[in-house]
């Protein structure tokens, strides 16, 4: 008798996954429907998501420390100039008291950003999960 609980998961269960994901639909109803274990649609949610890095249009916005907002610290980088730390993208790499900032959001169920409504405004590392990884 052949079992029909594939061990691989189709294109079409993936592009399934990814927009139960963007109607925020749980592992548990995806996996009901795909007739899968939610551990398998959890694993393959954080073995295939991709990070997306902040964006850098300007240096504040790129500031990702979890400190950013209280820091007074100047001219960390050495760079001489009269600017506050956390205005300044290099504070990521020079201060020693960096810790990143990582959405809490990111370290439970669904561990991606596909469904968050903040995601426009969000200044922080995002991990999305596509059906069809883009190369670029």
């Amino acid at each position: 008798m052949q079992n029909t609980n594939q061990k691989h998961l189709t294109l079409e269960d993936r592009n399934f996954i990814e927009q139960a994901l963007n109607q925020n639909i749980t592992f548990k109803e995806i996996a009901k429907f795909l007739s899968k274990d939610p551990t398998t649609i959890s694993k393959e949610i954080k073995k295939h998501r991709i990070m997306k890095q902040p964006n850098t249009f300007n240096n504040y916005s790129s500031n990702v420390c979890t400190r950013r907002f209280k820091c007074s610290k100047k001219n960390v980088c050495g760079k001489n100039r009269n600017i506050f730390c956390n205005k300044c993208i290099r504070c990521n790499k020079c201060c020693p008291d960096f810790e990143e900032d990582v959405c809490p959001s990111l370290k439970i169920a669904p561990y991606v950003c596909n469904p968050c409504e903040r995601k426009s405004s969000c200044r922080l590392v995002k991990y999305y999960y596509h059906a069809l990884p883009s190369y670029n």
